[in-house]
Order: structure tokens, then C-alpha cells, then sequence
């Protein structure tokens, strides 16, 4: 849902980094979604560099790849 970009959706990868923004009981929660693939790496330090804590969530099947 959040990779818009028409490569994006051609490709079924994450190239830039997308928000959204989540209210939960009386907490309100900005989720970012990062490009997962080294060519990316960029993209993904510029945007930590926004954040004060990170939750990361790795697929179960495929488990944890080089650049996570």
C-alpha cells in the first residue's frame, strides 16, 4: 500500500521511504517504511536520522538478509 511509485509497483520493492501516521488509544504512532535493499542504504540513513527509536520487523520466512 504505501509504495506508490510506479517502479515501486512494477518492481514490488521499496525505493523511497514513505510514512504514515497512526493514532492508538492516545498515542500516536508514525510508521516508516525503508527501502530493504543495499543499492537503498542512502535512503535509509537519511530518514533514521529523523527518528528517536526504532521497532524493526523482519519477515519470519525469509528471516534477516545482509543489509538488515
Amino acid at each position: 500500500v504505501m509504495d506508490s511509485n510506479d517502479l515501486e509497483k512494477e518492481r514490488g520493492i521499496t525505493i523511497f521511504a514513505k510514512n504514515a501516521a497512526v493514532n492508538y488509544k492516545e498515542t500516536h504512532i508514525n510508521i516508516i517504511d525503508t527501502p530493504g535493499h543495499a543499492d537503498f542504504g542512502g535512503e535509509v540513513e537519511r530518514v533514521l536520522s529523523m527518528v528517536d527509536g526504532v521497532l524493526l520487523l523482519v519477515d519470519a520466512a525469509e528471516g534477516p538478509m545482509p543489509q538488515t
